[in-house]
């Protein structure tokens, strides 16, 4: 009797088609890692530490694995697998607290439920990535259930550099505190370590000086303790302030890094 042994080249076997599982969240489930987070976690987007325990949480570090420069350079072509580590900072209260993706199926994508307080309708800002190749979005919360959000995203993922030294133009409204006194101000642009304002000649602090800001940028509102690094001339006869940021709580950081993120997509946007 003979047998008969039919072998396969490398070549022909790579040229085989897998067929992607559907998630019963409407996504596509890789069929390289699953839906398995363990798996998935090794993928080069995992970038935000995940905590352990269900609190939002202020990040310190990032993990190394992270998206390269070359990997995604269409942001709408971006999908992440099941396990990815997303940021999700939501609005009124501003908050952040780190989640995973269940299920991504583009515009739509399934998060495990963040602790944090959130309605349908509201727009939340996602992120994911280390500083220097962060992206972003913007995105509508659909449904909230006890252990997953629903999401529809409104604009596509937006690389940006989010180190201290990457600032991005903003439009809004501030005041300063200065000496007891708030005086109205104009911001000009914002990095995560610090901004700058336009005020009046007369009203500017003195080089060193602690004062208080409230800034109103993108639909976000918060206050911060700011120092003054630096003053300059401003446009239209004013002076611009160089801050930076003290210390900032949870909340203030999740204002900072919600409206980096939205000031860059805007950049790139116009660009």
């Amino acid at each position: 009797m003979t047998f008969t042994v039919r072998t396969q080249s490398p070549r022909s076997r790579a040229r085989r088609k897998r067929t992607p599982r559907r998630s019963r969240w409407g996504g596509v489930i890789s069929s390289e890692t699953g839906n398995d987070p363990a798996r998935s976690s090794a993928a080069k987007a995992t970038c935000f530490r995940v905590p352990p325990t269900a609190r939002p949480v202020q990040i310190t570090g990032f993990e190394e694995r992270c998206l390269s420069a070359d990997d995604h350079r269409v942001s709408d072509g971006i999908r992440l697998p099941a396990g990815t580590a997303v940021l999700v900072v939501v609005p009124n209260p501003c908050a952040q607290a780190v989640t995973r993706v269940l299920a991504d199926d583009p515009p739509r994508l399934a998060v495990e439920a963040p602790p944090i307080r959130c309605t349908p309708r509201d727009v939340v800002t996602l992120m994911f990535g280390p500083r220097t190749a962060r992206f972003a979005s913007r995105a509508q919360v659909v449904e909230l259930a006890a252990d997953r959000w629903l999401l529809q995203r409104v604009t596509p993922w937006v690389r940006f550099d989010a180190r201290r030294s990457a600032r991005y133009p903003v439009r809004g409204t501030a005041q300063v505190n200065v000496g007891g006194h708030t005086v109205p101000a104009r911001p000009l642009d914002i990095s995560e370590g610090g901004c700058a304002v336009a005020i009046a000649p007369e009203a500017a602090p003195e080089p060193g000086a602690a004062v208080d800001v409230g800034l109103q940028l993108v639909g976000y509102a918060a206050h911060v303790r700011c120092t003054v690094v630096g003053i300059s001339p401003g446009p239209d006869g004013s002076v611009r302030l160089h801050l930076r940021f003290e210390e900032l709580a949870p909340h203030q950081r999740a204002f900072v890094r919600a409206v980096v993120a939205a000031a860059a997509g805007q950049q790139r946007t116009a660009s």
